[in-house]
């Protein structure tokens, strides 16, 4: 449902996390590379990592705190 809190694993060539983001989800993106300054922020954080080396305790509490988890992948 709307305002559900996101988490996007390899979100930065993807638009999906702004989409939902501009839509009233509360977005987090999880990428190597830096948030693309060209999308405005809107409802969305960024956590620059690498998301095979984020330590456990981190998945452990983004269970308890996010509603869906999603993994960004790239069509072309």
């Amino acid at each position: 449902p709307k305002f559900s809190r996101v988490i996007e694993v390899g979100a930065h060539d993807s638009p999906l996390s702004y989409i939902l983001a501009k839509n009233g989800y509360q977005v987090t993106g999880v990428d190597l590379r830096p948030y693309d300054p060209s999308l405005p922020p809107c409802n969305h954080d960024h956590i620059q990592y690498d998301w095979c080396d984020m330590p456990w305790s981190f998945w452990d509490r983004a269970m308890e705190t996010y509603d869906a988890f999603m993994k960004a992948s790239i069509l072309g």
